[in-house]
């Protein structure tokens, strides 16, 4: 402010460049305009500013021009508001105070050096007749793509508050006998009561509040001891939580213990669902995985189930403003890869598919994830005894339902690079009581994506296996794709892409810079998470050059896979399985290296030559 009354330039309502007027009556034309008033041939603002500084701001203004808002309308921020005139956007937000703007404007003169907004004209914000109000609503549903009046990022938040604040204060006046109910309910679902006594005594401990609250958590061990139901033991055992507890502990021959000793989220309190419908629900969930797929299978599902507890242990939780935010992020878990096809977007839009036609090409399996799910539970023909939202009440349905759509549509990974400088924004320009306050399903929303993502940051030997089994996924794809004369996607030429190089530049574009961000905002994340991402990465590049292309041992398990859906599951299996110990006796599935990994060793800085057989492809 005091720069532009030194300079002695009073606001400019608008601004021509290259002949067209930018005006501050939208979002969008303000931050264009501001940046041409710092840039002002002659100004003191300009002057001020080195020549790196100026083009710097220049091309801050051209992404603006360039691109609009459309990569915060993809992630689902106020990009959708940012060109609407402000005049009827203060129609939409009425109740928007005008303490709230004064803030904005002062971050705003905060951020771009003080630059002088003067005082704030009316925009639009005073009372309205009903037949303006109609007419707004058109204007905004019709051009702006706006239902209605849509709440603020602060009222959405508040409205998910009370929802939830009612609901519990009901449920204290009315639904005791409900909640005890719940309290007392013993129920066992029947993969566990088939389990042996050792392997219950075993899970006991596999599943406790503590092991699963561990970054090391060993998903790979769970799906064997499960005996195959990794995604129905750790949803059951969190989303019960703690009475899923105490009846695991106490079935595996542990001691008695009351429920309320035990940590847990209470989330069939809070929602009146009872265990039998949770594990209902799991379980329909899970058999909506396909088992054949290599990488996108329960086994997935349930690991990123677990990552997420896991985040929200490490601090996450510290975020949530409601319970039904950490419940929903944690169903989004579970559902956000059902019905997986095993090829990936990229295979659907080329080989124009039925579900790239459906959902347009845009983020095709993940609108088809959550839809898939949600038709499931919600669907006219669905089974409502494992819906574990039919005893919400229609606003907390809604805003259950809006939560899952958002984080699952951002596991969309194009939207990567996008979502971690959206992070860095909001580390940037945000305080954490702000971020806690405004910005919590954002961190929710990271949370699940880094969880999706999480592979190359689990200590040995999961990090080993997940690659295998994702490049084994990819091979499949990628031989699918030249049967079919389609491009072959990216890591998915089996004669040609290194198992090596493919981790490195995950690991180094991907998955480190993303964790940085994240561990910018659970400081426990840079204590527990990044050192493995290190030392995994550092395994890596000390692995030799591939010396020839050969087909991947992994691959063998996708020789069962083809072999299993022509209906010969048992024989294809142990067919594949028998290869890849074939191959083990040789040298091979990894080499010496890999398994000395896998015992807790690192490799050399100058590793011996690698004489490992085809899996280290």
């Amino acid at each position: 402010k005091g720069v532009g009354a030194a300079a002695g330039r009073p606001r400019r309502a608008s601004y021509a460049i290259n002949d067209l007027k930018i005006d501050s009556s939208t979002q969008w034309g303000e931050g264009v305009a501001v940046i041409e008033s710092v840039l002002e041939p002659g100004s003191k603002t300009a002057e001020a500013l080195s020549p790196s500084q100026r083009l710097g701001l220049r091309n801050v203004q051209l992404l603006l021009l360039r691109h609009g808002a459309g990569g915060m309308d993809s992630l689902g921020g106020n990009g959708s508001h940012a060109h609407i005139p402000r005049a009827l956007l203060g129609r939409l937000n009425r109740s928007r105070s005008d303490e709230t703007q004064k803030n904005v404007v002062k971050r705003g003169n905060d951020i771009l050096g003080a630059i002088y907004h003067g005082d704030e004209s009316d925009d639009g914000m005073s009372v309205i007749n009903e037949e303006d109000e109609e007419s707004s609503r058109y204007l905004l549903s019709h051009f702006g793509g706006v239902q209605g009046r849509k709440r603020t990022v602060e009222e959405t938040k508040s409205k998910v508050k009370k929802v939830v604040m009612a609901h519990a204060f009901m449920t204290s006046l009315m639904g005791a006998s409900s909640r005890n109910r719940v309290k007392d309910e013993v129920y066992m679902p029947p993969e566990w009561e088939r389990l042996s006594s050792d392997a219950k005594r075993k899970l006991r401990d596999v599943l406790s509040w503590e092991n699963l609250s561990k970054w090391e958590f060993n998903v790979l061990e769970l799906s064997e001891l499960s005996g195959g139901n990794p995604l129905l033991m750790v949803g059951w055992a969190l989303l019960g939580s703690p009475i899923s507890l105490k009846h695991i502990s106490e079935s595996s021959g542990g001691d008695p213990v009351m429920s309320s000793q035990l940590e847990g989220y209470g989330f069939d309190t809070s929602f009146s669902f009872s265990h039998q419908t949770l594990c209902g629900f799991l379980r329909t969930m899970e058999g909506e995985y396909d088992r054949n797929n290599p990488y996108h299978n329960n086994i997935h599902a349930a690991d990123v189930l677990q990552t997420v507890h896991s985040l929200l242990q490490m601090g996450g939780k510290d975020f949530v403003s409601a319970d039904i935010q950490s419940f929903s992020i944690m169903l989004a878990a579970i559902m956000h890869d059902v019905a997986h096809p095993g090829y990936n977007n990229a295979y659907q839009v080329n080989a124009k598919s039925d579900l790239a036609l459906r959902y347009n090409d845009i983020s095709v399996l993940e609108n088809m994830h959550v839809s898939r799910a949600f038709n499931l539970i919600m669907g006219h023909d669905s089974d409502q005894s494992i819906n574990v939202l039919s005893r919400m009440n229609p606003a907390q349905q809604l805003s259950v339902r809006k939560i899952i759509i958002d984080a699952i549509l951002h596991t969309d990974m194009t939207k990567h690079f996008a979502m971690v400088d959206q992070m860095k924004g909001l580390l940037v320009s945000s305080d954490e009581e702000e971020i806690k306050k405004n910005h919590s399903v954002d961190v929710l929303n990271y949370m699940l994506h880094l969880a999706d993502i999480s592979n190359p940051a689990k200590p040995a030997p999961m990090f080993l296996e997940w690659t295998d089994r994702c490049l084994a996924e990819f091979f499949a794809q990628g031989d699918k794709e030249k049967e079919r004369g389609l491009p072959v996607s990216p890591l998915c030429d089996r004669d040609k892409t290194s198992r090596k190089q493919s981790q490195v530049g995950f690991i180094s574009f991907v998955v480190e810079p993303a964790y940085e961000v994240m561990a910018k905002v659970l400081p426990k994340v840079d204590e527990t998470v990044m050192h493995i991402i290190k030392d995994n990465l550092d395994y890596w590049k000390c692995l030799p050059e591939d010396k020839k292309k050969k087909k991947s041992s992994v691959a063998a398990k996708s020789v069962g896979k083809d072999k299993a859906k022509d209906g010969k599951d048992e024989e294809a299996e142990d067919d594949g399985m028998a290869k890849v110990e074939e191959e083990d006796s040789k040298g091979g599935g990894g080499g010496a290296e890999t398994k000395a990994e896998a015992q807790g060793r690192t490799p050399e800085k100058d590793p011996p030559e690698d004489k490992g057989g085809e899996a280290d492809q």
